[in-house]
């Protein structure tokens, strides 16, 4: 039975009761009204007979207390538990992120209000709203004279809509998230199951393109030659982007590698990515070329072994930079005339490219790339330029010589000789007509002598007797027309 009280006279009133596992539980109605706490009190005592009585699923009632909890502290816990999976500080902040951005926008406040349309709409919402550069307000050192006009603040240029892949990473996370709910019992079902991604190739902000063989070699000469750009000197950018071109790794991959992370002795020498800063967090081992060894070999002579042999703090956010500095020395353009551009990932690209053109199977350049799905090394890495094509189009036969061919076909058959009559072509010979050549050989040949001895000889008489009579009718069928000439019956003959 459960008891009504409060402490000492003063406050709402509170309800003790032993639920289902025999524990001893206090619990508060939130009311003054002694009435109205007995009521609930009563419920209490109703549901703990239930669930001893086993009426009552307990996890569909925790399920039914975190769909009544705020969303902040599912949120808080979802972010404790990738971080204590072993992702990256990074992914963790920026997933936590947007995942914040959609149910801020969306008006979700409690589990329960957590659907599929709120949040296909707030996707598209954010989507809309676009989002300014963010750039930190630069301090002026020399302040001017207080008694001058402050100078006016430059016009608000307003936001661009986020492009679909943005909206993508946004409905994601959100997806993400809602995995993880039904993945922890916090959830029956996933509500945002129908939440689909936007198609990103009708609205690619940024299109790479790959390096031509001849601007590859300019950009490493160029690079070379230059001077020393964000701390790094030209000959490590050379061969910063010998390494991307000729492995295809990332700029954060490039960065991570140390003198033990190459082989350069073995067959074949290879470059090795360990699971820290590999994308797909396992360790890769990449072969690469004999020619490539032997100069990163003395390159590597004078570097200090166990620390990064591209030695510049914060590589990737400087590789943009200098690599623009180095096309431009190299008087390579940015973008081309369809608009793709160059950047330090588009040596990537080049790498990938390269090892389709080669004539390596998918299957190769799939697992050089290191890509999970083929689709995405052949469809956005591999490029093809449109002399290519053109090379392959010329390479094609003459449509000219292919008529005179056929037409050449037509005429003499396919061998330059005479074709051989067809035998449902020749026109059949009337009975009336082969009685008449029978006739006229029987009488020319009334004035051939006729021997007797020879042993397979018959009378002309015979001969002239036994020769088809095409004019009578057969019983088994209709009367049929013969041809006297056997070999226009059958070519082969």
């Amino acid at each position: 039975m459960a008891s009504i009280y409060k402490r000492a006279n003063k406050g709402k009133y509170l309800i003790g009761y032993v639920d289902h596992d025999g524990r001893t539980r206090e619990k508060s109605s939130r009311t003054t009204d002694y009435r109205v706490a007995e009521r609930i009190a009563a419920e209490i005592e109703a549901r703990v007979a239930e669930r001893r009585a086993g009426l009552v699923d307990p996890r569909m009632e925790a399920t039914a207390n975190d769909a009544r909890r705020p969303i902040d502290e599912h949120v808080a816990a979802f972010e404790a538990v990738m971080r204590a999976r072993g992702r990256t500080a990074s992914h963790v902040a920026v997933t936590v992120q947007l995942v914040r951005r959609v149910l801020k926008s969306a008006g979700v406040t409690r589990l329960a209000e957590l659907t599929g349309s709120r949040v296909q709409t707030a996707v598209d919402d954010v989507r809309l709203q676009g989002a300014l550069p963010r750039k930190k307000p630069k301090k002026d050192k020399n302040p001017k004279d207080p008694n001058t006009a402050p100078e006016p603040d430059p016009p608000t240029v307003p936001a661009a809509p986020l492009s679909h892949r943005t909206a993508n990473k946004l409905a994601v996370a959100v997806k993400s998230f809602s995995h993880w709910l039904v993945r922890d019992g916090r959830m029956i079902s996933d509500p945002l199951a129908s939440v689909t991604l936007r198609n990103v190739a009708v609205d690619r902000k940024r299109r790479r393109r790959a390096l031509t063989a001849d601007e590859a070699r300019k950009l490493l000469a160029a690079a070379e030659r230059g001077p020393t750009v964000l701390g790094m000197p030209g000959p490590d950018r050379a061969m910063l982007y010998r390494l991307a071109l000729g492995s295809g790794f990332r700029v954060s991959e490039l960065a991570s590698l140390r003198r033990e992370s190459f082989d350069l002795a073995g067959e074949p020498p290879t470059v090795t990515v360990s699971a820290a800063y590999a994308k797909s967090r396992r360790e890769d081992r990449q072969p690469i070329q004999g020619e490539l060894a032997k100069s990163i070999g003395g390159w590597l002579a004078g570097r200090s072994p166990f620390r990064p042999v591209f030695d510049v703090p914060r590589l990737s956010e400087k590789s943009a930079r200098m690599i623009r500095a180095d096309l431009a020395a190299a008087k390579i353009e940015v973008a081309d005339a369809e608009g793709c551009i160059v950047d330090f990932h588009a040596l990537r690209h080049s790498f990938v490219t390269a090892l389709v053109k080669s004539g390596a199977s998918p299957k190769e350049c799939q697992t050089l790339a290191r890509h999970a799905d083929p689709a995405l090394t052949f469809k956005v890495y591999a490029h093809t330029r449109l002399h290519d094509l053109t090379r392959v189009v010329e390479a094609l036969p003459s449509l000219d010589e292919v008529a005179r061919d056929v037409s050449k076909a037509a005429r003499t058959g396919t061998d330059d000789t005479t074709a051989p009559p067809d035998p449902q072509r020749i026109p059949q010979r009337s009975s009336l007509d082969a009685a008449q050549d029978v006739a006229a050989t029987c009488e020319s040949a009334a004035s051939i002598d006729f021997d007797a001895s020879e042993p397979n000889s018959k009378p002309i008489d015979e001969l002239c007797r036994s020769a088809p009579d095409d004019s009578t009718e057969v019983q088994s069928g209709p009367a049929r027309t013969r041809t006297w000439n056997q070999r226009i019956m059958s070519p082969l003959l």
